[in-house]
């Protein structure tokens, strides 16, 4: 007997967010297997860039690369992830607790020294180091130039509208509501637009070629997954060597605990400007709860059972 299910909008874009999982978690697709851009979708955006005095040759040659891909999988959760309590559970165990402790036997010198110049406490700064990146131990398997190049052609109302279409067409099972995912991807392709310009102007700074940078699905980098954005205002040199370098224990320690003051944390703040400061990193209640969980952990003598 054949059975009809009506899902609800949220169960519908549950379902939508697990099928890009499933493609997130697959082995990474190579050039060969995703589009390239095509001129009517770069065309806008980089008149906008040159109106805006960010075209330079550098950029421009960047951004006609012809490696450059769409990171389809990216688009589709940067428009639809939301997490979930059983995302952080693995970073509660015994093994997490181990790796965390191995961190700080490693690195003291920069993580007392971050306590100290930002009052942050290291249990902290270990428990976000932790679910960043573990330590920096999770590969980067997206280059943000692709990440933020596929949400800010879709600035451009054309290339918006195209993009609306193949996402309807492509999940058409789902029957996500069109107000909606317009809205939703007009705003991210503001913000990646933005975060664009940022990488732009970071790769200013660092000299590293664009095409060479790896990070998350999101676009964020380095041990703290900072964006683009929060590199410029918040990444801190933490060993001194004129670099910022978001790979490095030192610089990543230091970015983090610089970042948390700068949002509130404070040895004397309460607990919810504390917990305010956390959220500031990461705009999610469970990621905040996971992190004070952490470092509650990381609290508990060796010998309790975790």
């Amino acid at each position: 007997m054949q059975r009809h299910f009506n899902f609800t909008p949220g169960l519908r874009r549950w379902l939508l967010l697990a099928s890009l999982l499933l493609l997130l978690l697959a082995p990474a697709q190579g050039n060969e297997s995703r589009p390239p851009f095509e001129p009517f979708q770069l065309q806008p955006l980089m008149q906008r860039l040159q109106e805006e005095g960010l075209l330079t040759p550098q950029t421009r040659a960047a951004l006609e690369d012809p490696r450059l891909r769409q990171v389809k999988v990216s688009l589709g959760l940067n428009l639809t992830h939301r997490d979930q309590p059983r995302d952080y559970a693995q970073f509660l165990t015994a093994y997490a607790r181990s790796r965390a402790e191995r961190f700080r036997r490693l690195y003291p010198r920069w993580l007392n020294a971050a306590h100290k110049a930002y009052g942050v406490p290291v249990n902290i700064i270990l428990a976000i180091l932790m679910v960043e990146s573990q330590y920096g131990t999770y590969p980067p398997r997206y280059r943000p130039l692709e990440v933020f190049l596929t949400l800010g052609v879709a600035t451009d109302p054309n290339v918006r509208q195209t993009l609306l279409n193949e996402l309807h067409q492509q999940y058409a099972e789902h029957n996500l509501e069109p107000a909606w995912l317009e809205n939703r991807l007009t705003t991210k392709a503001e913000w990646g637009y933005s975060e664009l310009v940022a990488l732009i102007q970071m790769q200013e700074q660092t000299g590293q070629a664009l095409y060479d940078l790896k990070g998350s699905y999101a676009g964020a980098i380095g041990m703290p997954q900072f964006l683009p954005s929060s590199y410029l205002r918040w990444a801190v040199d933490g060993d001194g060597d004129r670099r910022i370098d978001l790979n490095q224990p030192a610089d990543a320690v230091m970015s983090v605990g610089h970042y948390l003051q700068v949002h509130g944390w404070t040895p004397n703040a309460d607990y919810p400007a504390k917990w305010d400061a956390v959220y500031a990193y990461n705009h999610s209640d469970h990621y905040v709860e996971a992190i004070f969980a952490i470092a509650r952990m990381l609290d508990l003598p060796t010998r309790k059972r975790l």
